[in-house]
């Protein structure tokens, strides 16, 4: 599994007339997509814009420059895990009641 994430403004709404679709798209969808396929299995691919999002919560690592279809270079990071003093478990995929009270959460 390849995942790509990128932040930004999109639309969303309903699409069809005979059969409804539920649908998103715009240039932040499209970039996300993108930073999909140009990702490698098993890790996550982020915008910098996705970057300076999640950076105070997540380690990242920069991987430069890269190349995205019908695109400028663009900077780009791999996401590789939380925090670990935002973390429940030693891999930093679980997040901890501190993270959920910064963020307004409840833990579940």
């Amino acid at each position: 599994m390849r995942v790509g994430l990128n932040s930004g403004a999109a639309m969303a709404g309903v699409v069809g007339k005979n059969k409804f679709v539920y649908d998103i798209w715009g240039d932040t969808v499209n970039l996300a997509s993108r930073f999909e396929q140009a990702g490698q299995e098993g890790k996550i691919n982020i915008s910098e814009s996705t970057y300076y999002a999640v950076r105070d919560y997540f380690e990242c690592e920069e991987r430069g420059k890269i190349e995205l279809k019908n695109k400028s270079p663009v900077n780009a990071f791999w996401l590789n895990r939380l925090k670990p003093e935002y973390s429940e478990d030693e891999h930093g995929f679980m997040a901890n009641n501190k993270l959920f009270a910064i963020l307004g959460f409840g833990a579940s």
